[in-house]
């Protein structure tokens, strides 16, 4: 097992990458934070020595990349306890299940979730003590060495997470009230044009991070032209930019 597994609970490692040498925003020891491990950058973990450990392949699209993680999670938890309770918390905690009320929650939102509803006993003041100490657990049994996932286990789970994922519940996702769109529309038509090519550089580069992110994408209105509400992937709206940049 590589230095950067073994050490990952006490620091953010340097990750061994495929051609390249990139940090692992998130260590092995803090997958239950933040939104989980349906949170994390996917390609990323592709290219780090903590996909390679989870058995995540070059070519893995992010279907397959979410499936194993997912996968090497849930062994990890039923490996590091027998309790039902324990692996219920470390469930929320990690956000493996697909359930859109969870998915989008951070830690504390999800272990809230789970006191309303398994009611007393529950609390999230004695979940989120035993959070902690559980996951370090899991971490243990994510460091050892971790068997390949059974072939129809994954394709299985490759086409569960597709199907959640497309429906749009698989990801976190986050909501922008329609009246800051409306301001972002006045800005752009009142802007100097050096103002409008800052904002289309800025653009052009947001644009490129978000085209490389599973789930994402851009609901159009009317206003940018055409019949109805449509949606664009962000590698539309990234491609369609360009284009109106060359113009």
């Amino acid at each position: 097992m590589s230095e950067d597994l073994r050490t990952s609970r006490r620091r953010t490692p340097a990750v061994r990458c495929f051609g390249e040498r990139v940090p692992l925003s998130v260590p092995m020891g803090s997958l239950h934070k933040k939104f989980g491990v349906r949170g994390l950058d996917l390609m990323e973990v592709r290219r780090s020595d903590l996909g390679r450990h989870l058995h995540v392949h070059p070519h893995d699209d992010e279907w397959h990349v979410l499936a194993k993680i997912v996968w090497q999670v849930d062994r990890a938890i039923r490996r590091a306890t027998r309790d039902e309770k324990n692996r219920d918390i470390l469930r929320y905690a990690y956000n493996t299940p697909r359930d859109s009320a969870l998915n989008a929650l951070w830690l504390l939102g999800r272990l809230d979730l789970l006191a309303a509803r398994r009611g007393k006993g529950w609390a999230r003041s004695t979940t989120n003590k035993v959070a902690p100490k559980l996951a370090e657990s899991v971490v243990r049994e994510l460091q050892r060495a971790l068997p390949a996932p059974d072939g129809v286990e994954l394709a299985e789970l490759v086409e569960a997470e597709r199907d959640y994922g497309r429906a749009g519940t698989g990801r976190a996702r986050i909501e922008v009230d329609e009246s800051h769109l409306s301001n972002l529309i006045d800005e752009w038509n009142t802007s100097r044009r050096d103002e409008i090519e800052y904002w289309r550089s800025e653009g052009v580069h947001l644009l490129g991070r978000l085209a490389g992110t599973p789930g994402v994408g851009l609901a159009v209105d009317p206003v940018v032209g055409g019949t109805g509400s449509t949606y664009w992937t962000a590698g539309e709206v990234a491609r369609r930019w360009a284009a109106a940049g060359e113009g």
